[in-house]
């Protein structure tokens, strides 16, 4: 004669519907994109070589994100001190940055807000110019320059390819939870080769505009280290789910 054990009945039913009850639920925990994820976000910033940035980006999946991105710097300073062999100068600076950008945003940790994003950026503009300006008579060996004799000089220069691949960390979702949060990139793009757009000489004895003296400075720029090539963009935005 079989004895029934009610106990262990009731167990074996209650974790056979427990089962089922995890199978059901198991294709939507694995679903990569949650309904309740927004899939697009706009947004804002501004950064060291970005005044302003104007941002969207499209949610991929849980992981993925693509974000597209202007961004613009306009800069001047005026009569920037230094010194030239002890003898005071000064340089007029401008700087003029445009870039497309497009990236990709990939989260490989738990927490979702630390992620890694690279890409690669159009420059329609990136050049920076600067004016020498003597203030003092310098004195080279036994020659003596005034500021009349040594003229001005203006270079402008920039990189030889529009194009720079980019690489940085962000801290921050590339779309909020909420409607809005606030977003922090970290990288730096490669710009590549230096190129001289212009080399110009105001009434100089000393100084020579020629094409000669352009690829002297070309080829002394591009034996600096490859750090100098290095454009560094730190921004932060003010992103805004939709």
């Amino acid at each position: 004669m079989i004895h029934f054990n009610i106990k262990y009945i009731v167990l074996c039913l209650y974790t056979v519907c427990r089962c089922m009850t995890l199978s059901n639920a198991q294709p939507l925990a694995t679903t990569e994109t949650s309904p309740s994820l927004k899939q697009w976000s706009l947004g804002i910033g501004v950064g060291m070589t970005a005044l302003p940035s104007l941002q969207a980006t499209y949610r991929l999946s849980t992981h993925w994100a693509v974000r597209g991105e202007y961004d613009y710097m306009g800069y001047q300073y005026q009569a920037y001190p230094l010194k030239i062999r002890n003898t005071k100068a000064s340089v007029d600076i401008e700087a003029r940055l445009s870039r497309f950008v497009l990236m990709a945003h990939y989260t490989p940790f738990k927490a979702d807000w630390i992620g890694i994003t690279a890409g690669m950026a159009v420059f329609p503009r990136k050049t920076i110019a600067g004016t020498l300006h003597l203030a003092d008579t310098l004195y080279f060996q036994e020659a003596v320059i005034t500021p009349e004799v040594l003229g001005t000089g203006r270079l402008r220069l920039g990189f030889a390819t529009p194009f720079a691949p980019y690489l940085g960390v962000t801290l921050g979702r590339p779309i909020p939870l909420n409607k809005s949060s606030w977003r922090l990139d970290a990288g730096a793009y490669y710009g590549g080769h230096f190129a001289v757009k212009e080399l110009s000489v105001d009434s100089s004895l000393f100084l020579k505009e020629n094409e000669e003296n352009a690829t002297v400075l070309e080829r002394n720029f591009n034996r600096l280290p490859v750090f100098y090539r290095l454009i560094p963009d730190v921004k932060i935005a003010w992103v805004y789910a939709l």
